[in-house]
C-alpha cells in the first residue's frame, strides 16, 4: 500500500475573511494550492455603533451634582474577532483530529494570530510549520505561491 504524502494546510487570515488552501508537496511553494474552504464575517465589518444594540449606561453620583456613563470595557470588534478566530480554530482542530493535514502554515495580521493562537489547542499549534505575521488575505492565488516559496527557501 503506498505512502500518503502529508498534507500541508495554509491559513490566511485576518479579522474579516479567511483562506485555507492545501497542498501535497514537499515544498509549499512549488506547486499549485488547492482552495479547500473560505470563510467570511461579515460582523467585524460593521460600524461599532451598528454592533452595540443599546446606548451606555448613566449613573448619578453619591457626591453631590456629578453624574457619568458606564463605558463598554470590551470593543466590540474585539469580540468579533475572537468569535471569528475561535471558528477558525474549531476548523483547524477538527482536521487535525480527522488527520486531513499534518503540517500548518498561518498567515495573519499579528494581532489576530494572537488571537487564533489563544483559541487553538495545543495539539494544533504543535504542527504549526510556519508563522507569518501579515495580511496575505487580498492577493492573488499566485502571488501568496511566491511567498510561500520564500518561505520554503528559509528553511
Amino acid at each position: 500500500m503506498p505512502v500518503a504524502k502529508p498534507i500541508t494546510w495554509i491559513l490566511t487570515a485576518n479579522a474579516t475573511c479567511a483562506k485555507l488552501y492545501e497542498t501535497d508537496a514537499p515544498k509549499i511553494g512549488t506547486k499549485d494550492l488547492k482552495l479547500i474552504d473560505e470563510f467570511s464575517h461579515e460582523e467585524n465589518r460593521e460600524k461599532i455603533s451598528e454592533m452595540m444594540t443599546d446606548k451606555t449606561g448613566h449613573y448619578q453620583s453619591d457626591f453631590g451634582s456629578g453624574q457619568g456613563a458606564y463605558a463598554s470595557r470590551t470593543d466590540p470588534k474585539e469580540i468579533e474577532a475572537e468569535r471569528f478566530a475561535q471558528i477558525l480554530a474549531t476548523k483547524l482542530n477538527k482536521g487535525r483530529i480527522d488527520h486531513l493535514y499534518h503540517k500548518l502554515v498561518v498567515i495573519a495580521p499579528a494581532k489576530f494570530h494572537g488571537l487564533l493562537n489563544d483559541k487553538c489547542p495545543r495539539d494544533v499549534l504543535n504542527l504549526v510549520h510556519h508563522n507569518v505575521q501579515k495580511d496575505y488575505t487580498k492577493i492573488a492565488q499566485k502571488e501568496l505561491q511566491a511567498h510561500l516559496a520564500e518561505l520554503d527557501e528559509l528553511k
